[in-house]
């Protein structure tokens, strides 16, 4: 049986991927670690290797709004509107008269955990077609924009908690934690979330990762994989945590090993034994959603 690094050597050497930088760990640490490929062109890949990290941001905007309930700042069933008073604009799309978007308001209050667990009626375009006519017609900017008015472009593509669909929540439990908390997110995150946990090249803005950044890749008309311009916007209006952040394999490691540990790294305790009980708790409310 052949081991992991002999996989990954041969994944790259078959053009399955361009490259790969890859790892295992547990709460105690690493277990093993490979890579294989150019991480970019004339570039090996490295374990240093900084990647755009896009929906892997998610999982730690939801951590820091964690943090915030956990400090009693903030609920989950906390009404979104109630803190970011521009919710209440937003419109359930329903359907379409020729190419003139019907809109009603939503009969369900949106709460925080509509926000962290995709309910909320906010779907991407790249996923709902609705969506992606909607931003057509309208003209209104998408997220990755980074125009702060792309909070509102979106539509709601039902009322909040009927159903899942993956799209912009977190950006907006993003501008949630700004407000409660008083920090902006970028300076929230490096303070109690990055710092704590050694997480010292994962950044919003990629400046100092630039001499090690991954490409990102394509595959062309030929089947070879050609490097394309796709990245979060620098210094945007507001920063997404939908995609925001740039981090290597290492340092989102020690993120993960921080929830083994049940909330604590290095002997820095970020999150309560009970509020990882109920992040990672199923929130769907006993609904199952498709």
């Amino acid at each position: 049986m052949p081991d992991i690094q002999q996989i990954i050597e041969s994944s790259v050497s078959s053009d399955d991927v361009p490259f790969i930088v890859a790892m295992t760990g547990n709460a105690a640490g690493i277990t093993w670690s490979g890579v294989s490929g150019e991480a970019a062109p004339g570039s090996a890949a490295s374990l240093d290797t900084a990647f755009r990290i896009f929906s892997m941001t998610k999982a730690i905007g939801s951590v820091a709004a964690m943090m915030l309930i956990d400090r009693g700042k903030l609920h989950m069933d906390t009404p979104v509107a109630s803190i970011l008073p521009d919710w209440d604009k937003l419109r359930v799309l329903d359907g379409w008269d020729r190419d003139v978007p019907v809109l009603r308001p939503p009969r369900v209050t949106a709460t925080i955990r509509h926000l962290a667990t995709h309910t909320s009626g906010l779907e991407y375009e790249l996923y709902n077609r609705d969506v992606s006519k909607y931003l057509k017609v309208t003209g209104y900017p998408p997220i990755l924009s980074g125009r702060k008015q792309a909070l509102l472009s979106y539509p709601l593509t039902s009322d909040p908690g009927a159903r899942w669909g993956y799209g912009i929540g977190v950006d907006w439990l993003g501008q949630v934690i700004e407000v409660v908390d008083g920090r902006k997110i970028d300076d929230f995150c490096a303070k109690e979330i990055f710092g704590p946990l050694r997480m010292h090249s994962t950044h919003f803005e990629p400046d100092i990762l630039l001499d090690r950044m991954a490409s990102v890749y394509q595959r062309g008309q030929n089947e070879e994989f050609t490097p394309i311009e796709f990245s979060p916007p620098t210094k945007p209006e507001f920063y997404g945590m939908g995609h925001a952040l740039y981090s290597t394999a290492p340092d989102y490691l020690n993120f993960l090993r921080m929830l083994l540990n049940r909330g604590q790294l290095y002997g820095n305790r970020i999150l309560s034994s009970t509020a990882i009980d109920e992040l990672l708790a199923n929130q769907m409310q006993g609904k199952a959603f498709r």
